[in-house]
This record gives structure tokens, C-alpha cells and sequence, in this order.
């Protein structure tokens, strides 16, 4: 009886184990869909970090641009993203231009700093 639980806990753990490797890399390897910002067929495992890290300057979570149950669709709050990145490239060419300094780059963090709305 020890046996066929032990045989029975193996299984079941290395199918939830295997699932997860597989899920994640399904995940990770398929391109993300309706892009038009970024490049078309950038694959999900080079956009999660991005997003990742604007969700930390924008103090919100996913669902702050997105409808989580389908990501691809377009919602007011993701369209007004798509400008501020047009206006991020747009000032940072021009904090460039004036500086002289080609590292510098005008991202979200620079005026929300953490909240949902930069104070003014």
C-alpha cells in the first residue's frame, strides 16, 4: 500500500513539475499579439520584463492598462500608454539633443515615480 502511494506521489508530482516547465515555456515563447509600439512578433519572454518594469514606475498592476482576460485587447488605458511612449522617445531626443548626453533617457519613472498619476 506505501508503495502504490509513494508510486501515485511521484507521478502526480513529477506531472505538476513537468506541466509547469512546459506551461512556462509555452508562456515565454509564443509572440505577443497587437503590438504596434513595439516590434511585430516580439515574443512574450522579451516583453514581460518591460512591462514588468513600467508597472513599478506606474505604481499600478497589470489590470492598470490591460483587461487580464485578454491582453491583446485594447483598452483606453493601454492607447494612452502607446502615446506616452511616442512622448517619452520624443523628450528624450531632446534631453539628448540639449545635453549632449547620449545615455539619457526620459522613461515613465521619470514623472510618475511610483504613482498611477505624476504629481505636477
Amino acid at each position: 500500500m506505501r508503495t502504490r502511494i509513494l508510486v501515485i506521489a511521484i507521478v502526480v508530482g513529477l506531472t505538476g513539475v513537468g506541466y509547469g516547465i512546459f506551461a512556462n515555456q509555452d508562456v515565454q515563447a509564443r509572440p505577443a499579439k497587437n503590438l504596434k509600439v513595439f516590434p511585430k512578433g516580439m515574443d512574450t519572454k522579451k516583453l514581460k520584463p518591460i512591462m514588468k518594469s513600467w508597472s513599478k514606475a506606474l505604481g499600478v498592476d497589470c489590470d492598470g492598462c490591460h483587461d487580464t482576460d485578454d491582453f491583446s485587447k485594447d483598452t483606453k488605458h493601454k492607447k494612452v500608454a502607446r502615446k506616452m511612449m511616442g512622448i517619452s522617445a520624443a523628450a528624450t531626443r531632446a534631453v539628448r539633443k540639449a545635453t549632449g548626453k547620449r545615455k539619457a533617457k526620459v522613461t515613465c519613472k521619470t514623472c510618475h515615480n511610483g504613482r498611477k498619476k505624476p504629481k505636477r
